[in-house]
């Protein structure tokens, strides 16, 4: 059974993309395929994936940084 559907990384480093390659025989190939390094913070394949609204601007969307994580605001109603 897979949970995973799909993992971004973003801003990766060359480092980063190196550690990938020396490991990723050993990751199962249907994982793999579900696993993107993007050396850029706003990457299209993000930006095809998800709504502008969903995505912070630092990714190429529209939504503002959270500066609050608790409570969670998803799903709350305002006034």
């Amino acid at each position: 059974m897979y949970f995973m559907a799909r993992a971004y990384y973003v801003n990766s480093t060359w480092g980063q993309k190196a550690f990938y390659n020396m490991v990723k025989g050993a990751i199962d190939p249907e994982t793999r395929e579900k696993m993107f390094l993007e050396s850029e913070a706003d990457p299209a394949s993000l930006t095809e994936l998800f709504h502008p609204s969903q995505l912070e601007k630092r990714y190429g969307g529209s939504a503002e940084t959270p500066h609050q994580f608790w409570p969670p605001m998803i799903g709350v109603k305002s006034g």
